[in-house]
């Protein structure tokens, strides 16, 4: 969800504003005391346009997930 262009349209559709917080924790590593996950807020007018907005931003991720080259090893187990 880093490209402008993709958060911007979704927001303008739902009538959300979509923030991002915390910090990047990379895999394998735990938050530090304090530290939380990077994680999205999303607001909106209704809470209808709210829960759509939400559906869509998973349904983004998920397809470009899967677009990456390493996707199948990490749903088969790490390719183990």
């Amino acid at each position: 969800m880093t490209q402008r262009s993709v958060v911007a349209d979704i927001e303008e559709r739902y009538e959300c504003t979509i923030t991002t917080k915390g910090t990047f924790v990379p895999p394998g590593r735990k938050p530090k005391d304090g530290e939380r996950k990077l994680w999205l807020q999303i607001e909106g007018k209704t809470q209808v346009g709210v829960i759509r907005c939400k559906a869509d931003i998973r349904r983004t991720l998920e397809e470009a997930a899967s677009m990456r080259p390493d996707s199948n090893a990490r749903r088969s187990g790490g390719g183990k």
